[in-house]
């Protein structure tokens, strides 16, 4: 019933444990908690550095000069640089980890399936359910039907999985579980007990993660579902002055808008992370900025009574993202099939020269053409860079191109007469503090601080910002040198309005596996492709050997040979030599009669013992030995009368399934004695034993014991608690008990107990004496050598330790082979 352990080679990985890795952030947050937790659990020291600590040292990489999209997410620095984005460093950190990104390739998929559920599903709703819960969110944007509603779709994916299952992927922690919990961290912490009762194993399985020792210690102690949300919709109400009937055209309008947003609401996320993720690789292949989006023109809004001229649009917080000095609206979209007919008939000898004549996006064309390169189509070579420094816009900047900048904006918000400084905050909106700032620095307001009324200094400003970044985009577009100087040059990069970059251009040539017609090449050979014998035709990726590959299969101690190991170890550290135990098969002789345990003893009886068939009989020890053994059963001797019964040779005779190790600590005795001077000795063994009993949760028909035996001159029993302290100190327990007991060869007995704490009783965890001169005398051992013994099952402490109330479910034919391949090395 146990399981071998097969020795295999450990892929060539980093030591993350022998390893210091630093870890820059933004801002507290969980996807900082969740490379926190992870580390925890992968046993890897993180380093937290604040990432304004850091830019130098980040700088000096290509990517993050001009990739805006982490800078509100961590970045891990490795051996070979910089990695960024919590999923990408969550995969690095717990890579090493035998179970945490999954022990196989099929688990590792469900693992990254579960990130993009969370990507995708979990956090738009619960984000803009936090933002409306700390008022970074109008509330009567909200359309709550459709984001409570995907809310309870989510949870209830999430219940269906954990009723079969305690962990979203197998029976242990995964980054898995620590990406979707953390994700809805914020949200079970204002829900109320109604959802804990309607997704009762959602509540179960993250009430067992946020209390595990490893999310305490980032999180610290955790409350959940004891606030006030619930997943029943709120509508907000419509103030009475806006209720007005509209005519039936503007109903069906305003329905086909409502209709829009849901789907923006429900995809917004999916679409911004798959174009997010298609932007940053076609960067990475480019050494380009991703193209940024301009924000789509917002309609103004009539003011208020009394707050003066229209309300300008409130342009959006800055993302600090970049474009492309060929990403314009008018940029045709670039297909693999047209790159593969232009190689063809003409070639690339630039490739910026030839997006500029067909109007491609540049970094489009790389993207296709490192795909390309990777199949062998083409082959690539670099040129140059751009003979001069090369600007792209951020959203804020192409904004301001659109609208004008704060400054301006805040200064036309003013009227003649004056503004309130209140009112003002409320007309210009979010960039108020930005305009604000450079309209009291050039002197353009006056503040009356009595009246707090704000009035201009002077009629007219000229919007500089807008007309620098007009300029400079009319020079990217005709490739000419921008006719800005140095100062203007670094103003406009100190407010992040541009980034600098170099513009990398190729040649581009036939590769061996050219044609007009793409095909991906096959990666694997299957079974299909060999029965049907497609494999003869079929094109095969070539296989990178200096990579590291997947971890190879290998065999798994089981929790018992774990358990086993432990015990080992204590022992040997305690100076104790291993008694050969690799016969199951023993004479009724050394299993009772050489232990002084009479014939007619209860345990004798077939009920209790596995009597053997054939071989029936085994021989006995020397005639001498033997009768020693007859006479002192019989008659009794050295202080004893003995059992007084008839001894029988043929009842020592019969081989019977060992029911106790003590059998072979007989024959270590019987040795001890036979030589011609005595040597104290220590022995130990743990192997199997049997015995005839019902099998039930606690109990088989074989089990392991453990036993320990020390045999010298004048030991006593003050020695014999001595060395149990010292055995029990070493499996971490310290409070200990004994109890008189009887055996029928050991005198004086005891039973130990020690204190459990999570149970807080004391339990049984073992069985002690002395072995009686009857057994010992018989032996040839001098009269005042004594030997001390103690013993325990095995079983019993590794069911503790990993949680096992059946012992069924630790060996057997119903044990689960994925338990003990993922089970953990239990130390004490």
């Amino acid at each position: 019933f146990s399981f071998c352990c097969c020795e295999f080679q450990e892929s060539r990985r980093p030591d993350f444990e022998k390893m210091s890795l630093d870890l820059y952030y933004d801002e507290y947050s969980p996807r900082y908690y969740k490379i926190l937790i992870a580390a925890r659990y992968a046993g890897t020291t993180l380093s937290p550095i604040p990432k304004h600590e850091g830019k130098e040292r980040l700088s000096s990489h290509a990517f993050f000069n001009y990739s805006t999209h982490i800078i509100n997410d961590p970045i891990l620095y490795t051996e070979s640089g910089p990695v960024w984005g919590t999923n990408a460093i969550l995969r690095y950190i717990s890579s090493n980890h035998g179970s945490l990104y999954g022990a196989s390739v099929s688990e590792q998929s469900l693992i990254d399936q579960w990130i993009d559920f969370t990507l995708n599903e979990v956090d738009p709703p619960v984000q803009v359910i936090t933002l409306s819960n700390q008022g970074k969110y109008p509330k009567e944007h909200l359309e709550y039907d459709l984001i409570y509603s995907h809310l309870k779709e989510v949870l209830a994916v999430l219940e269906k999985t954990l009723s079969v299952s305690t962990f979203l992927v197998s029976h242990h922690v995964t980054i898995g579980d620590i990406a979707v919990s953390l994700s809805l961290l914020d949200f079970f912490k204002v829900a109320d007990s109604r959802i804990k009762t309607d997704y009762p194993n959602t509540a179960r399985w993250f009430l067992t993660l946020v209390n595990q020792p490893q999310f305490i210690d980032v999180l610290g102690k955790t409350t959940a579902f004891e606030g006030s949300n619930q997943l029943t919709p709120k509508p907000t109400e419509v103030p009475s002055q806006k209720k007005k009937e509209e005519p039936k055209k503007e109903e069906s309008k305003k329905e086909a808008k409502t209709e829009v947003r849901k789907e923006d609401v429900a995809g917004k996320d999916k679409g911004s992370n798959k174009r997010a993720k298609k932007e940053n690789n076609s960067a990475e292949q480019s050494n380009q900025p991703p193209q940024a989006q301009p924000q789509p023109q917002q309609q103004q809004t009539k003011p208020e009574k009394g707050k003066g001229k229209k309300e300008e649009p409130k342009p959006q917080k800055s993302q600090q993202s970049s474009s492309s000095p060929a990403s314009t609206s008018s940029s045709k979209p670039v297909t693999l099939e047209e790159v593969l007919v232009i190689i063809d008939s003409e070639g690339i000898q630039d490739s910026g020269v030839t997006c500029k004549k067909h109007g491609w996006d540049h970094q489009d064309l790389v993207g296709i053409l490192k795909k390309l390169s990777s199949f062998e189509f083409i082959t690539m070579e670099f040129t140059k860079d751009s003979d001069h420094p090369r600007y792209s816009m951020t959203e804020e900047s192409l904004r301001i191109l659109a609208n004008g900048s704060p400054e301006i904006r805040t200064f036309e918000a003013v009227p003649k007469d004056g503004i309130s400084k209140a009112d003002l905050d409320k007309l210009v909106g979010d960039d108020v503090k930005i305009g604000w700032g450079h309209c009291m620095k050039q002197k353009w307001l006056n503040l009356d601080k009595a009246t707090k009324m704000v009035t201009r200094s002077v009629d007219s400003v000229e919007d500089v910002t807008r007309n620098l970044l007009s300029k400079l985009k009319t020079a990217e577009e005709k490739d000419e040198v921008a006719p800005l100087s140095s100062q203007e040059i670094a103003s406009l990069k100190q407010r992040q309005l541009i980034n600098q970059y170099v513009l990398k251009t190729y040649i581009v040539s036939k590769g061996p596996a050219f044609s007009l017609t793409f095909e991906k090449p096959a990666t694997d050979l299957t079974a299909e492709m060999i029965a049907s014998g497609s494999w003869k035709t079929a094109r095969f990726k070539e296989f990178n050997f200096e990579s590291l590959g997947v971890r190879p299969p290998g065999g798994h101690l089981h929790p018992l040979m774990k358990m086993r190991a432990e015990f080992r170890h204590i022992f040997i550290e305690m100076g104790f030599q291993e008694m050969p135990t690799n016969r199951y098969v023993e004479s009724s002789f050394w299993n009772y009669d050489s232990l002084f345990q009479p014939q007619q003893h209860p345990v004798r009886d077939a009920h209790d013992t596995f009597f053997m068939i054939d071989p029936k009989y085994a021989k006995i020890p020397e005639e001498e030995y033997c009768k020693r053994v007859h006479d002192v059963h019989q008659n009794g001797g050295y202080g004893s009368i003995g059992w007084r019964y008839d001894w029988k040779v043929e009842e020592a005779q019969k081989n019977v399934l060992r029911t106790h190790t003590t059998a072979v600590s007989a024959q270590m005795l019987f040795q001890l004695g036979s030589q011609e001077k005595f040597v104290p000795k220590k022995y130990f063994s743990i192997d199997r034993v049997f015995r005839n009993e019902s099998v039930d949760a606690t109990h088989l028909a074989e089990f392991y014991q453990i036993e320990g035996v020390v045999i010298d001159y004048d030991l006593t029993l003050g020695n014999l608690i001595g060395i149990l302290y010292e055995f029990y100190s070493k499996l971490g327990i310290e409070k200990l008990r004994f109890k008189p007991a009887y055996n029928p060869y050991t005198e004086p007995s005891m039973e130990i107990f020690s204190f459990h704490e999570g149970l807080n009783k004391w339990v049984e965890v073992g069985n002690s004496g002395m072995f009686r001169p009857e057994m010992l005398r018989p032996m040839n051992l001098p009269p005042n050598v004594r030997a001390i013994a103690w013993g325990l099952s095995l079983e019993r402490p590794t069911m503790i330790k990993y949680g096992i109330k059946n012992i069924r479910d630790l060996v057997g034919p119903k044990v689960d082979i994925k338990f003990i391949r993922d089970n953990h090395i239990v130390r004490f």
